[in-house]
C-alpha cells in the first residue's frame, strides 16, 4: 500500500490539472486512504499503451486535453395544440406577447406558447441565451450588431430587438467586448 508521500508523487505524475482537481474538489481524504499497488500497476499499463498509440503525433499533442463536447439541447415547447421539439441552436429569439411567448426559429417558423417569458428564461441555457429586455430573450450566437445610438440589436436574420437600459451592461459583458 502507498503512503501519503508516495501519493503526492502520484499526483505530480498525474499532472498539474488533475492535482488541482483533487485540491479543488477537496479530496484530501484520497491522500489518507491506501491505494492497491495492483490497481496502480494496471493504471500504468493503460497509460503506457495509450502513449504507444500517440507515436508519430507531435510531442505538444501528448498533453492530456479535456475536450468538452457541447451537448445538443432539445426543448419540448408546449403549444396550445401540442408539443413541438426544437434544438436550442435553432431558436433565434423569444418575444413576450402578454402571457404568451412567441419563439422564432431559423427555419422561419413561429411557435406560440402559453408559458411566460420568465418560464423560458429559467429553463434555457444561460450561456446561449440572454434576456435583453422585459419582452425579449435572444440567442447570443444570432446577434449581428449592437446599435448603441437607439439601443437595439440587429440579428443575423434581419430582425431588430430593443435592449433595455438595465440589461445593456450585462449584454455587453456577456458578448465580451474587446
Amino acid at each position: 500500500m502507498l503512503v501519503a508521500k508516495e501519493k503526492m508523487a502520484l499526483l505530480c505524475w498525474l499532472g498539474f490539472r488533475d492535482a488541482i482537481k483533487v485540491v479543488d474538489l477537496q479530496l484530501f481524504g484520497f491522500l489518507l486512504q491506501p491505494i492497491d499497488e495492483q490497481d496502480l500497476s494496471a493504471l500504468g499499463k493503460r497509460w503506457r499503451s495509450q502513449k504507444k498509440n500517440l507515436k508519430g503525433v507531435p510531442q505538444s499533442a501528448h498533453m492530456p486535453v479535456q475536450i468538452t463536447e457541447r451537448k445538443e439541447e432539445v426543448y419540448g415547447i408546449q403549444l396550445t395544440d401540442g408539443i413541438v421539439f426544437v434544438k436550442s441552436e435553432q431558436i433565434i429569439r423569444l418575444e413576450a406577447d402578454n402571457n404568451y411567448t412567441i419563439i422564432y426559429t431559423k427555419n422561419g417558423q413561429k411557435h406560440v406558447s402559453s408559458k411566460s417569458l420568465k418560464h423560458f428564461e429559467n429553463h434555457l441555457e444561460e450561456d446561449t441565451f440572454i434576456r435583453v429586455h422585459k419582452s425579449h430573450i435572444v440567442n447570443i450566437s444570432e446577434i449581428d450588431q449592437y446599435r448603441k445610438d437607439k439601443a437595439y440589436l440587429l440579428l443575423k436574420e434581419g430582425s431588430r430587438v430593443e435592449v433595455s437600459r438595465r440589461k445593456k451592461a450585462s449584454l455587453l459583458e456577456r458578448v465580451k467586448l474587446i
